[in-house]
């Protein structure tokens, strides 16, 4: 599962990775919804944050949750351009099948 970011901590360029996400894991993997004002993702990856990773970070409280503020340039990237390809994805189902396509960069469909 990706736990999605909604906006990064702008003051240190970093995500905010809930602590409780790695109950039971040795990592997770982050990705950040937020856009610019043309609408492009800022940061466009899928990220893995290991648990090891995020302890080294700053712990911040907000409201009910505790989050560890690890920068994305610590991050390792997964998958680059991560949400432009989930949207290329088109979903079509006729009760009785459900067909996924996903046309990646190249053009090709899987």
């Amino acid at each position: 599962m990706n736990i999605e970011i909604k906006e990064p901590f702008w003051k240190y360029k970093a995500l905010g990775v809930n602590e409780g996400a790695f109950k039971g894991k040795d990592y997770v993997d982050v990705w950040c919804s937020y856009k610019d004002k043309k609408g492009n993702y800022v940061y466009p990856h899928l990220y893995r944050v290991s648990k090891d990773l995020a302890r080294e970070y700053r712990l911040f409280q907000r409201k009910s949750a505790s989050l560890r503020i690890v920068p994305v340039a610590d991050m390792e990237v997964i998958q680059e351009n991560y949400k432009e390809q989930v949207e290329n994805w088109t979903t079509t189902n006729d009760s009785t099948t459900v067909t996924i396509t996903w046309s990646n960069v190249g053009g090709e469909s899987k």
